[in-house]
């Protein structure tokens, strides 16, 4: 008999500060239309990591993360982050990388990932649906263009050679991308997060000088901010189509 959405367990790789853990499980089970407890946070900060921690969940979620770049090998664990990568794509397992958890995944299957502050993207913005996004089971219905949110300086440059660009923008090449033949996929834009949010992470950004040049930039970003429903419909897509598929 096969799974149904209140039957899902879903793991929570989660490299965040602490304070923000409890805020990403709310969104993501908000996001996937699940019910509290079947998002499970994990620490992938200070806890083991090996590829068994992620067996008996149906899906693995790879977070964001204010602390560290991919680019500069900051994340101590990063080379554990990409063995459970490895070991997901190896097996089968659907995984959704977002935004940092995008460049470990392009790190960890030979992709390459560098620090692009001059091609920056905090706020909203909008996003291109590619060719081949538009035969993809999770993106085949996205509007050619559409809003997203984002908050990256490092961005993946070159994509591994199992990879299937999905999504561009005007900033950067590979927004979107699926490994081929495999339900793991890599967003460097943030469907979990909503305007409110976002406005909240840019004030903090903004506090503590990093991200933005000037107090204008900050506002003028700050203004241009809002609700993205399209990119946010994603995440309840993942598991219909590829959790649950």
């Amino acid at each position: 008999m096969s799974k149904q959405r209140r039957d899902l367990r879903l793991l929570l790789l989660q490299s965040a500060p602490e304070e923000r853990w409890e805020l990403q499980v709310q969104w993501y089970t908000r996001g996937f239309e699940l019910q509290p407890g079947q998002v499970v946070s994990y620490d992938a900060v200070t806890q083991p990591l090996n590829p068994e921690i992620v067996d008996g969940y149906d899906a693995v979620v790879l977070g964001g993360s204010v602390l560290y770049r991919v680019s500069q090998s900051q994340h101590d664990q990063l080379d554990h982050l990409a063995d459970i990568v490895r070991h997901c794509v190896a097996v089968g397992q659907p995984l959704l990388a977002v935004c940092y958890g995008a460049h470990v995944l392009a790190h960890a299957l030979g992709g390459a990932v560098e620090y692009m502050p001059h091609r920056k993207e905090l706020g909203t913005y909008n996003l291109h649906l590619l060719a081949p996004g538009r035969e993809d089971a999770l993106f085949h219905d996205m509007p050619e263009i559409f809003k997203a949110n984002c908050g990256r300086t490092d961005d993946v440059i070159q994509l591994p050679v199992t990879a299937v660009p999905l999504v561009n923008s005007e900033l950067v090449q590979f927004h979107a991308f699926k490994v081929a033949g495999k339900p793991v996929y890599g967003l460097q834009f943030h469907p979990e997060l909503d305007k409110e949010s976002v406005l909240k992470g840019m004030q903090v950004a903004y506090e503590h000088g990093t991200y933005f040049d000037s107090e204008e930039e900050y506002r003028v970003q700050c203004a241009g901010v809002s609700e993205t429903p399209e990119a946010a419909s994603l995440l309840k897509k993942f598991i219909d189509r590829v959790v649950l598929s």
